[in-house]
This record gives C-alpha cells, sequence and structure tokens, in this order.
C-alpha cells in the first residue's frame, strides 16, 4: 500500500447532484463541494462532468469554475430510443487516468450517486489502497456505492430562506438592467448581485423562476445564443415593478453593479 501523503482528486458528477438536491428542494453549492473535499487533505485534481446544455447545470458553469473546478462539457448524443449520456463514462476514464498517472494521490472523493461508480471504487480501496469518500444526495446514494466506499459524506439540505423583500430587491435590480437594455443572464446576476450572498441569491432566483415571476429565454448575439432572464412583468407580485419611482428609489439604494450585458 502506498503511503499516504494527503493529496486529494475530487470527481464530480453535477447533473447527479444538481438533480438530487433539487428534488429536496436545496441547491448544489459548488465551493462546498471543493472546502468538503479539502478537509481530506489537498486538493490537487477537481473535475466536474455533465451536458451542460441541460439548464439545471448550465447555470452552475460559472460557479463552478470559480470554485477552482474544471469543467468538462460531455455532450448527450440523440439515438433513436432517447438520448444517451456519456458523463460517466468520461468520469470513469478519468478516475482511472488519475490513478495511474498520479499515484502519489492517495484519496479519491467521488461526488455522484449512480452505482456504476461502485466497481471503480471498490477497486480503488480494495486493489490500490486508495481512501475513497462517496459524496452525495441524501436518500440518492446507490446501496452498492455506498458499501464500498471508505467513507459517505451526504451534501448538506439545510433550506435557504429567502425572505419576500429579498425577491422584490433582486427582482428591482434586475428591472432597471432590463429597462437599460441589458441582457440578464442567471449567471451574470449571480456574478454582479452582491446583495446577498451567492447560494442565496440562486436560491431566490429558482424560486422566481418557480413561481413563475421570472421566465427562460433566450436572444442571439453575433451568432451565439445566449440563454437569459427575462420578467414576467404582468404577473399579478412583479406589479410593484410598473411603478417607476419605486424603480428609482430602489436603484439609488442599491449598492451592486448592475448585471453585465453578456
Amino acid at each position: 500500500m502506498e503511503t499516504r501523503t494527503g493529496k486529494v482528486a475530487l470527481f464530480v458528477d453535477i447533473e447527479n447532484l444538481a438533480k438530487g438536491m433539487r428534488g429536496l428542494g436545496c441547491q448544489v453549492v459548488p465551493e462546498d463541494l471543493v472546502t468538503s473535499a479539502a478537509r481530506f487533505g489537498q486538493v490537487v485534481h477537481a473535475k466536474c462532468f455533465g451536458d451542460f446544455r441541460e439548464p439545471i447545470i448550465a447555470e452552475l458553469k460559472e460557479e463552478l469554475r470559480a470554485a477552482t473546478l474544471d469543467v468538462v462539457d460531455i455532450p448527450s448524443q440523440k439515438r433513436e430510443d432517447g438520448w444517451k449520456q456519456f458523463t460517466d463514462f468520461a468520469m470513469l476514464d478519468d478516475i482511472y487516468q488519475v490513478l495511474f498517472d498520479y499515484p502519489d494521490i492517495d484519496t479519491f472523493v467521488v461526488a455522484a450517486g449512480d452505482g456504476h461508480f461502485a466497481g471503480v471504487a471498490a477497486r480503488l480501496r480494495i486493489r490500490h489502497g486508495k481512501k475513497v469518500i462517496v459524496m452525495g444526495v441524501e436518500g440518492g446514494i446507490n446501496y452498492q456505492l455506498r458499501a464500498v466506499a471508505s467513507q459517505v459524506e451526504e451534501l448538506s439540505t439545510a433550506q435557504v430562506v429567502v425572505e419576500p423583500e429579498d425577491l422584490t430587491r433582486l427582482l428591482s435590480f434586475m428591472a432597471v438592467g432590463e429597462d437599460q437594455g441589458k441582457v440578464i443572464t442567471f449567471s451574470s446576476t449571480l456574478k454582479h448581485y452582491r446583495a446577498l450572498p451567492r447560494s442565496m441569491t440562486r436560491q431566490a432566483l429558482q424560486q422566481l423562476l418557480d413561481e413563475g415571476r421570472l421566465l427562460r429565454d433566450s436572444v442571439d448575439i453575433e451568432g451565439t445564443t445566449i440563454r437569459t432572464l427575462k420578467i414576467t412583468r404582468d404577473h399579478p407580485e412583479n406589479t410593484f415593478l410598473s411603478d417607476p419611482e419605486f424603480l428609482q428609489r430602489m436603484a439609488g439604494r442599491r449598492r451592486a453593479v448592475q448585471p453585465m450585458q453578456t
């Protein structure tokens, strides 16, 4: 067995985690994935895998990169019987590459819940003497994967409470930018709205989408399709946005920067 050096490799099936957390009414916080892995040593390799055409993870791309995760986009392929995903294969391949190319990494953190990773987890632990940490969503970790892991860590499902006035301020912030002709996106709002912690802003945006107060849209800019957010101005709970004096007051009180134009 190799001597442990305290080096850690992190592999994230981001779509699996995002969908699992969404099912519990929560959000994935990318930085938490890295800080959790760092409890086991120095993180020297960190990648997340997924088909980033999926809206649930497309919105996470910039936040994943900001958390120092390398984003690996694995597009699904359309076949006669439906869509075929290749995320698991790409992630398995990377795990084996790291195993053989970097023998001094002694802890492998597999952030996923799929049973497809049970075989590689068992081999890492039993044949190669590695410590295997499985990180996943409560109730969403395959029993075989759980059984072969050295340790299992469940992601926090603490609810982020967003107050109604926080939603009002966020919508006002976005409305001012929209009225100025700016292109408003999920990621740019996360980046530039600083009146709330990023995790709360993410929760607020998702809540507004779920309630229909925001809609997903898209715009073509120089041949590139950009996914955007559009305020539902005629939504009953958004009527305050039709009051220009209110928006002016909110704009004057804001300390955050306008959402950038993509």
